[in-house]
């Protein structure tokens, strides 16, 4: 499955995910909540992908007000730097974390999306103590699969190994967790590696593709404006991009179909 991250941060985010969905080889998006393009989003992106959520809690305003640790006396949030840091330190308030997530899920349903999978942005959901509770969050919602993006640093594709690394070590047990609580998870999870990425990022998709598991796996792309989403996008619409999954017998899915 391919997944398109931060459906809603703005209609133009809009139109490159609804044109790689299209055109190219994108199955479903993520929505962000409390952003300017939601209602775009639901109408345009909804209407061709499926829709999972993207759990918020490092940029743009809180839906609750305030998540200590995680938000300023104002309630915007501190930035993934700073709230990852919270997370790791003990110092987020976990259960208006927790309160936060549930709140965004609400708008959501809310504004008529039945989100098909949980992740978050900047991999939130996976920070220090609340990776169980979006689990039990989504088991008690009915939202039927969550993400985990464990992507490992050793492998040779170049980009993001310490980021992959850090994530590696936040996933560690989540695929164990997610199935506990009776939800669908991937066996595997790649494109951190892809993420800003302008020149070159054709031929580092087609090897990453080329490179692929035994078993079901979730990519994560990010169409946008500026000069990394159009490359992205360009990617994903390739036609060579097409014929090397139909060369290597990759079936697209969602986490609907997996």
């Amino acid at each position: 499955m391919v997944t398109a991250d931060d459906a809603g941060a703005s209609r133009e985010t809009n139109e490159a995910i609804a044109r790689a969905a299209a055109d190219g080889i994108v199955t479903q998006a993520s929505l962000l909540v409390g952003f300017p393009g939601v209602e775009d989003a639901l109408a345009g992106v909804g209407a061709a992908v499926p829709l999972g959520l993207h759990l918020n809690l490092t940029e743009g305003e809180a839906t609750t007000g305030s998540v200590p640790g995680a938000t300023d006396a104002r309630g915007r949030f501190l930035g993934v730097g700073r709230v990852l840091a919270a997370a790791r330190l003990g110092r987020l308030d976990l259960d208006a974390a927790e309160a936060e997530f549930r709140a965004q899920l609400e708008r959501a349903r809310a504004a008529g999306l039945a989100p098909v999978h949980l992740d978050g942005h900047h991999h939130v959901h996976v920070f220090p103590g609340l990776f169980e509770r979006v689990c039990a969050l989504a088991r008690e919602r009915g939202v039927p699969a969550v993400r985990v993006p464990g992507e490992p640093a050793r492998l040779r594709h170049p980009g993001a190994r310490g980021k992959r690394l850090l994530l590696s070590l936040l996933s560690r047990s989540a695929r164990a967790t997610a199935r506990r609580h009776g939800l669908s998870v991937t066996d595997h999870f790649r494109g951190l590696s892809l993420f800003d990425v302008v020149g070159g990022h054709h031929s580092r998709l087609l090897a990453l593709l080329e490179a692929l598991p035994e078993g079901t796996t979730e990519l994560m792309v990010h169409p946008r404006p500026g000069p990394a989403g159009e490359a992205e996008v360009r990617s994903l619409t390739d036609p060579a991009t097409r014929a090397a999954l139909d060369r290597l017998g990759v079936r697209l899915a969602t986490f609907g179909t997996t």
